[in-house]
């Protein structure tokens, strides 16, 4: 399915193939398409850290958006591998 501006309720999600239960910190960061970086305060299932836009300014940019998981947790911090993704526009 396809992402659009302003979409709400959509899950980005990153598996980092590790148990993350002692996880104190986890964000996903990114930079959009403008160039504007920022974070996302993500939660933890399993191995996994998860964040689900809740309103529509959380994608407000049109075009190819590039996303890191970052963790904290018990005896290791740091960034996962860059994804991208696209962010489609709207009709009016």
């Amino acid at each position: 399915m396809a992402v659009h501006v302003g979409d709400v309720g959509v899950q980005i999600i990153f598996d980092l193939g590790e148990d993350l239960a002692s996880a104190t910190v986890q964000k996903i960061k990114y930079r959009k398409p403008s160039g504007v970086y920022g974070e996302f305060t993500a939660v933890v299932d399993g191995t996994r850290i998860q964040y689900t836009t809740i309103a529509a300014t959380d994608l407000d940019v049109a075009g190819k958006w590039t996303i890191q998981a970052y963790v904290v947790m018990t005896g290791w911090s740091g960034h996962s591998d860059f994804a991208n993704f696209e962010i489609l526009g709207n009709l009016g």
